[in-house]
């Protein structure tokens, strides 16, 4: 499974909008805080180029304190994950981050000052500039440290919420293959037993079986990759199923079918029939005396196979994976389970159509 990708990192919000947002802010907090006065006489002694020179280099202390962040939070990822400690991680982050960015504050008014000179009249000042400027740039760090916090700990939480789900659908789509997987070993198993039975019976009709297995099984190949059929779809694929049964059970087995057909382009999993079909006739007597009776019907929301309660006096064992399997697959296509019922001498099965 791919990981899932986010469109924008906080790596690059930090470098394409919080740095610079950084250097601006800093520059504006340095200019607020200088006296009008200086300002002025700075203007008159030296023209902008100061004020260039230091727009330039709080730009550059920004850059390089995100880039500072960045490499922080990678080096932490490697043994303090987010999800394990978050807290413990945010607080070494923000003070590792404080702490290396701190010299860069210290560092960056010097800079300033060693490309810029100040005049005479205003080398008195520039201790105080140098420490305020320095302040200035802690705050900055701060915050942006506190926004890239932020940033990295939602974005962490989104890109597991999407794997998280990701691993939910592979997961749903694998029980499905496999609850599908169970239908083919059984029904290939019994359908060639019933066409040996046929052959030594009666060769003639043989491909005539061979023919209806062959559009069944077709079906199934076919319905492999889906999740869902329409119910004319289903009933075709009954008839051809039927046929195969009526075959070697005769007037043994008898289908009513009642139903409405504005239902027939609803939906419900392939196979359903099949495996209900299966359980009707693996669990009963069938004998031309006492027949079998299934009956489909629908009435709009449900799909209803009920069939006479005739049980076989040794049953067996039973997994009970048909009954299962449309379970399962019935609450991930409807989020409804099947109706079943059994008691006043019949079995009934209800499916809720989609």
């Amino acid at each position: 499974m791919k990981r899932p990708r986010l469109s924008l990192t906080p790596e690059h919000w930090m470098r394409f909008l919080v740095s610079p947002l950084m250097g601006i802010g800093s520059y504006q907090a340095v200019v607020a805080t200088t006296p009008q006065a200086n300002i002025d006489r700075l203007v008159r002694e030296s023209g902008h180029q100061p004020f260039v020179i230091g727009f330039v280099v709080c730009l550059v202390a920004a850059a390089v304190t995100v880039e500072i962040n960045i490499a922080v939070s990678r080096w932490l990822d490697r043994f303090l994950k987010w999800d394990e400690q978050p807290l413990r991680r945010a607080g070494i982050q923000l003070l590792t981050i404080l702490a290396l960015t701190g010299v860069i504050s210290l560092i960056a008014p010097r800079v300033y000052f060693w490309l810029s000179p100040m005049p005479d009249a205003l080398e008195g000042n520039v201790p105080w500039a140098m420490v305020k400027n320095s302040i200035v740039g802690l705050l900055s760090t701060l915050i942006g440290t506190g926004i890239y916090l932020a940033m990295s700990f939602f974005h962490h939480w989104k890109t597991k919420s999407l794997e998280a789900e990701q691993y939910k659908v592979a997961a749903a789509e694998a029980q499905i293959e496999a609850l599908k997987a169970q239908l083919d070993p059984h029904f290939m198993f019994n359908s060639l037993n019933t066409l040996t039975e046929l052959v030594e019976i009666n060769s003639s009709k043989s491909l005539d079986f061979l023919k209806s297995f062959g559009q069944v099984y077709r079906y199934v190949l076919q319905t492999r990759e889906h999740e869902s059929v329409t119910l004319q779809e289903e009933l075709d694929f009954a008839d051809s199923y039927l046929f195969l049964l009526k075959t070697r059970f005769g007037e043994a087995l008898q289908v009513e079918k009642n139903v409405a057909e504005t239902d027939l382009e609803k939906h419900l999993p392939p196979m359903t029939l099949q495996l209900l079909l299966e359980n009707a006739v693996k669990h009963n007597v069938l004998t031309a005396s006492k027949p079998l009776q299934v009956r489909l019907s629908s009435d709009g929301k449900w799909l209803t196979v009920q069939n006479n309660l005739q049980p076989k006096s040794s049953k067996g064992y039973s997994s009970g994976i048909g009954l299962k399997n449309i379970t399962e697959r019935m609450l991930r296509l409807t989020g409804q389970e099947p109706i079943v019922e059994n008691g006043d001498g019949f079995f009934t099965v209800k499916i809720p159509l989609q």
